[in-house]
């Protein structure tokens, strides 16, 4: 039994696969698992994290949030829709910043760390080139930039890589990493606490400008508030969600609490969420509704109970690629298809299209990848 098991595990290696041998009694179960590296783990051994393949799955979901939000099937039920689904940025930011800082805090010495922080900047970059790169075309195209001069197509470009998006919906990726640059070096120098209260006003800002704009607060000081350059859609709105997660990361609070108690805590968040809702749509004072003051009541512990699950995915690799992909593309796509093309389906038809046609993509990028002159298509996901 022993020699048929060493055999297996040898050849399993070669599959990129990974064998747990779980003893129950006199029986072995063989429990097999696809390996492969996190995008959002960033090389996070084993030996400290237990099986987070709910995050992969939550991923996969949250991309599929990101679709809805920008395409607006189910009119009839947006109202009902957009708090939740506006949790999928919050959420996609604390789980970058999670994984980057459970890795990044064990690390002995400086070098290391700087090494650390490279490498989870070149491979952000790498995957923002390669989207850019792929839809350069429909992107010049959508912006307009160059519509005055090349001088000026390529300022603003410029400006939009930076702090807002190129392809649309790229804003995230540039955000999580200068957000993460500033808190990892900051944190040298300043202790989380401070950054946790540095980071609340860029995101009280944020909320002014989306579901606060017409209060009378608001517009008396707009000209102070603008002054600041806070952008809704920067890495100004990411330094609290890193800062966060950098907290997380460091404290263990995924052990903390049960289940239930979690549970609790993400219907308190959701219900005061809705009441946030409720008031600013009531007064018409909203905007914009990316961001609320109530989300980190219900995005924390909603990410704190995905990491206290420990469920087994056979597919999560496929979820995690999926996500990516989904996000980087939908959007564009969306573009090409009704500006380009003139498809004038629905909303809700669009969104299965467009659905279809990441997951159908996905799949085929992680069959090509596989061989030597197409490996450069990991950089996609």
């Amino acid at each position: 039994m022993w020699l048929f098991l060493t055999v297996y595990d040898r050849f399993a290696i070669l599959l990129q696969v990974k064998i747990a041998i779980v003893k129950s009694g006199s029986l072995f179960k063989l429990v097999v698992l696809l390996r492969s590296d996190r995008y959002g783990d960033l090389d996070m051994p084993t030996a400290i994290r237990r099986n987070y393949d709910s995050i992969d799955v939550a991923k996969f979901v949250l991309s599929i949030f990101v679709v809805v939000i920008h395409i607006h099937p189910f009119e009839a039920y947006t109202v009902f829709l957009r708090p939740v689904l506006r949790t999928a940025v919050p959420l996609f930011f604390l789980i970058s910043s999670y994984f980057f800082f459970v890795r990044h805090k064990d690390l002995p010495t400086l070098d290391d760390r700087v090494a650390h922080l490279e490498k989870y900047v070149s491979r952000n970059l790498k995957l923002y080139l390669f989207w850019m790169i792929v839809l350069l075309v429909p992107t010049i195209k959508y912006r307009q930039w160059f519509a005055n001069g090349f001088f000026n197509g390529v300022c603003l470009w410029f400006r939009a890589f930076f702090t807002d998006s190129t392809f649309i919906a790229s804003w995230f990726i540039m955000a999580a990493v200068i957000a993460t640059i500033i808190i990892t070096i900051s944190s040298r120098y300043i202790s989380n606490k401070v950054l946790l209260l540095f980071s609340l006003a860029p995101f009280c800002i944020c909320c002014l400008l989306c579901n606060y704009r017409n209060t009378a607060f608001t517009q008396a000081h707009m000209g102070s508030i603008m002054s600041t350059g806070i952008n809704f859609t920067s890495y100004w709105v990411a330094l609290f969600w890193v800062v966060t997660g950098k907290i997380l990361a460091e404290k263990s609070f995924e052990n903390s609490f049960s289940q239930r108690g979690l549970l609790l805590l993400s219907a308190l968040g959701l219900t005061v969420l809705y009441a946030e809702q409720a008031l600013v749509t009531s007064r018409g004072w909203a905007v914009a509704d990316d961001c609320y003051f109530a989300l980190p009541l219900l995005c924390i512990p909603v990410f704190l109970l995905l990491l206290s699950c420990d469920i087994q995915v056979g597919c999560a690799r496929f979820l995690r690629s999926a996500s990516t992909v989904t996000f980087c593309l939908h959007a564009t796509l969306q573009y090409v298809l009704r500006d380009c093309f003139g498809c004038n389906a629905s909303s809700n038809m669009m969104l299965i299209i467009v659905l279809m046609s990441s997951w159908g993509l996905t799949y085929l990028i992680l069959k090509l990848e596989r061989m030597p002159n197409l490996c450069w298509l990991k950089y996609s996901h």
